[in-house]
Parts: C-alpha cells; structure tokens; sequence
C-alpha cells in the first residue's frame, strides 16, 4: 500500500515537473513578444517624431485595451487592464529618448534661463530641454552677475526657486528692463501670488506651471502639468505644445482656483500625514507590525505615508508655511468636523455621516473614478 503512493507521488511530482517545463517555455516566448513588442515601440517613435505626433495617445491605448478585453473573454479584465497599462507605460519610457530629440519651434534657436537650474525640479526641465534642442543655462545667486547678457536676451526666463526667494527674484528681474517679448515662466505650488508678481514686474508673456509630479520619475508621459494663465497664452503656445510631445497632460485652470485645490490636495493632506505620524509615535506603534497585519488597501495609504517622510522636508516646509499665513481656517474647520465625528460616534450616529458622505461621493464623483477606486483596491493585494 505504501509503495502504491509513493508510485502514485512520484508520478505526481514528475507530471508537475512536465507542466512547470512548459510554463517556463510560455513564459520565455511571452518576454520574447514583449521584447519584439519594445521594438516595434522604437520604430513608431521614429515615425511619431518626424511627424510630430504626440507621444501619449490615449485613443489607442483605448483601442487596444478594448480589443483584447473582447478577444479574451476568458481571461480578467482587470488583469488584462493591469499588464497593459504595465506595456504602455514602459513603451512610453522608450519614447521618451526619440522625443527628447524634438524641438517644437524650429523658427530658430531658442534661449532658455532657468533661474534656480541647480533644485531639483530645475534640473529636471533644464536636462528636458537641453535634450530637446534648446540653449539653457541654469543661473543662480552665484552666477547671476556673469550671465546678464544671457538673461537679458533669453526667449524664456523659467523661475524654480522657493517661495521664500521669490521676491528677490522678482526685484533683480525688475531692474534688467526685459523685453516684452520674454516669456516669464514660473514653477512651483503656489500661483495667485507668483503670478501676480511677476505681472507687476513684466509686460510680457506670463505663465505659471505647477507640476504635480517629483523630481525622481523616469520620464514625463502620463504626468500632469497644471497650467495657470498670466498673460499673452498665444504667445507661449509653443511650449505647451512642446509638453505635450513629451507626453504631459495639461490641465489648465484658473490661480485663484488652483490655490484653493492645493490647500486640500497638499496643505491639508501634509497636516493629516503630521499628526498621523506624531500620533504613532507618541503612542509607541511598531509601524513594521502595522505593516505586516494591515489588509493590502491600508498598505497603499501606509506606503504614501512612508513616502512623504522620505522626501525633502523644505517643499512641504514652504507650502504649510505660505498656506498658513493665507488660510489658517481650513485646519480650524477640519479639527470642527472632527469634534461633530466625536459627537457622532458619542451618539451612536455614525452612520448618518457615514451615509451623508457616501451620498456626496456619488451624487458628485465621476462614475469612472469609483470604479477605477474599486479596481485600484481589488488589485492592491499584488502590491504587497
């Protein structure tokens, strides 16, 4: 009888053996075809390029992530979505060397100053378009005198600097007598105010940029650039446009409008992410634990939360500091709203907030954001 099941096992073990050896030669021809794929990727790029196509293309990413939904009902369509956003993503990664190569405007060489080159962000765009065709050269405190002629006859002058050093920059712009024809491009999180002060200054071009994305990503496709209009749009057009052949999406909106979404986007979601971390440590919390036990969507938020503390301090420093002198009520508002939630759970109410916020949500969220939530936490199990 013994030997029966070991016969029986052994010819188990040999059978998985079999299927294993296949599964590997499936899985070697699939990274064959995607490699076959990437190729296929360059040689479009090539084409895109000197036909100065966009190198997003969201038509046809739809297309395809249609098609094969329908041609492969047997297989998940979350998978499907979750290995083709994978492929379109890193095809863009590959794009982006051809497209780097491009210049919007060929009408001529053009001059571009970036003041505060040498942060971070400054880097990034200064190495974007230098790659693209461009003259830059990066100025600051130390290299400002020398560089005069350089700044004066600029086509752009791009300003990335802290808030705190703004003004000063403001004040040296203002005694150079620049040219109306300079387009003055500002980048950072705050708009109203930067923007009105370089308005003040410039009779010019005026435009301001937020870009809503870190300084460390591989490439540009995908990401968002909010655009804030200062002056003469038609004027900078061209630089849109060259964002866009990098694959930015723009969203455009108005200063005053973009100021009062970052205090929710960032001020006050940097307050929450404080006082989480301040209360777990005054609590004694082993995060690695929390880690370990939390269900796979507490993960993201966990990951998100480890994120923020392992970035440079001095960006969230300026926000909350500028966001505190404009609007300290919406702190003062959020910890009201917690004290009526402490009411609420103290009168056994809580579902009735609960059901008024979940009223909210569906009555003013876009249909395709609450399915994409639902997709995001189906599929975060794979993350952890």
């Amino acid at each position: 009888m013994n030997i029966k099941i070991f016969v029986i096992i052994d010819k188990m073990k040999n059978s998985l053996d079999k299927i294993r050896k296949k599964i590997d030669i499936i899985d070697k021809e699939i990274f064959y075809l995607f490699s076959e794929r990437f190729n296929l990727v360059k040689n479009i790029s090539d084409i895109k390029s000197k036909l100065g196509l966009l190198s997003f293309d969201k038509d046809r990413e739809s297309f395809i992530l249609n098609k094969i939904i329908n041609d492969n009902t047997n297989i998940s369509k979350n998978f499907i979505e979750d290995i083709l956003n994978r492929v379109f993503f890193e095809s863009y990664i590959l794009e982006n060397n051809t497209y780097d190569k491009i210049i919007y405007n060929t009408n001529s060489k053009i001059n571009i100053t970036i003041i505060g080159g040498d942060g971070n962000m400054g880097i990034l765009f200064k190495d974007k378009f230098i790659k693209s065709g461009y003259i830059v050269k990066s100025i600051n405190s130390s290299n400002w005198d020398i560089n005069l002629e350089f700044i004066i006859n600029s086509n752009v002058i791009i300003i990335s600097v802290p808030i705190s050093k703004f003004i000063s920059i403001i004040d040296k712009l203002n005694n150079l007598n620049l040219s109306k024809n300079i387009i003055i491009v500002d980048i950072s999180s705050i708009k109203h105010f930067t923007i009105k002060s370089i308005l003040n200054i410039h009779e010019g071009p005026v435009l301001g940029l937020h870009p809503m994305f870190s300084n460390n990503i591989d490439n540009f496709s995908n990401q968002i650039m909010i655009c804030c209009n200062g002056r003469l749009s038609d004027s900078y057009k061209w630089i849109l446009d060259q964002f866009k052949l990098w694959g930015l999406i723009l969203h455009t909106i108005d200063s005053i409008e973009h100021d009062k979404y970052m205090l929710y986007i960032q001020y006050l979601r940097y307050f929450i992410f404080l006082s989480y971390g301040l209360f777990l440590i005054r609590n004694n919390i082993n995060i690695n634990e929390m880690i370990n036990i939390s269900p796979s969507f507490n993960y993201i938020f966990l990951n998100l939360f480890i994120y923020f503390f392992n970035q440079d301090s001095k960006i969230y420093i300026e926000i909350i500091n500028y966001s505190k002198k404009n609007d300290n009520n919406i702190i003062n508002s959020f910890l009201d709203n917690i004290n009526l939630i402490k009411l609420y759970i103290k009168n056994n109410k809580i579902d009735e907030i609960f059901n008024e916020i979940k009223k909210w949500i569906n009555l003013n969220i876009d249909k395709k954001y609450i399915n994409k939530s639902s997709n995001i936490i189906k599929n975060s199990i794979i993350l952890k």
